[in-house]
């Protein structure tokens, strides 16, 4: 058996579709989509870990959050 370690960069992409997952269901539960993405973390009081050095969270255009160099 082997075991594999994700790098922070290998693991981003599965942690972004959870916290997306998050999102909608917040969204579906509240009835409130938020201006921002700072304001979906205060009104759901979601622990985010820190975005990757020079990049920072949005929710983009397309209504998904996202990392976007800051």
């Amino acid at each position: 058996t082997e075991i594999y370690t994700l790098s922070l960069h290998d693991a981003l992409p599965i942690y972004l579709k959870q916290l997306n997952h998050a999102y909608i269901g917040w969204i579906v539960q509240s009835h409130h989509r938020p201006k921002s993405f700072e304001e979906f973390v205060t009104m759901s009081g979601i622990k985010v870990p820190p975005a990757p050095a020079g990049k920072k969270y949005v929710i983009d255009k397309y209504g998904y959050i996202n990392l976007v160099s800051q």
